[in-house]
């Protein structure tokens, strides 16, 4: 699935303050999903990439997601943090860098759900020598290809901020919704 979808899902669900409403919302999303494919969209619906009794984390600050929009985006840090001070959140931070960002790829490609939860699990695993640069490397890369929304819930979501309000109970009822036969 392209994550373009799934961001037209946050976008939604940001705007509705009812649980019921969320509940609804994403029980009809999780309906339309390939099985093979609901493991992670729950997850990522959450804002997470691993489940809660994992103990793997991302590992990435806010300094170094700085680091890796500007080097995105072709704006100085000192530009982003400016942007990021006006608007405090990092998400709408990436999503104006990329929509006026000042140079164009050659690596641009459509997102999909399973590229970016892959490269955000990915996160967690490096380590050693020239680790950072690696996960500026994953990370710009997906910011890289993003649309500006996409961008938006890539950064919140490696924050651990998604700010949609999808919590474990919203998630478990749309999971009964979608998926238990009423008798």
């Amino acid at each position: 699935m392209e994550y373009s979808t799934l961001t037209e899902k946050y976008e939604k669900l940001e705007t509705i303050s009812s649980r019921l409403a969320k509940a609804d919302i994403i029980s009809e999303f999780l309906k339309s999903i390939p099985f093979n494919e609901l493991s992670k969209i729950v997850l990522l619906l959450q804002g997470r990439v691993f489940p809660s009794y994992s103990e793997n984390e991302l590992g990435i600050a806010t300094q170094m997601l700085i680091k890796t929009i500007a080097k995105a985006s072709g704006f100085s840090t000192d530009k982003v943090e400016g942007i990021f001070k006006k608007t405090g959140d990092l998400g709408l931070t990436a999503e104006q860098c990329v929509k006026s960002k000042k140079q164009s790829s050659l690596l641009k490609r459509k997102l999909t759900t399973d590229h970016v939860f892959e490269n955000l699990q990915k996160l967690s695993t490096i380590t050693g020598k020239g680790s950072q640069d690696k996960k500026l490397n994953l990370i710009s890369e997906l910011i890289i290809s993003a649309q500006p929304k996409e961008a938006r819930y890539i950064v919140r979501t490696i924050l651990g901020e998604l700010r949609v309000g999808a919590a474990e109970g919203v998630i478990r009822d749309a999971i009964v919704k979608a998926f238990v036969i009423d008798e």
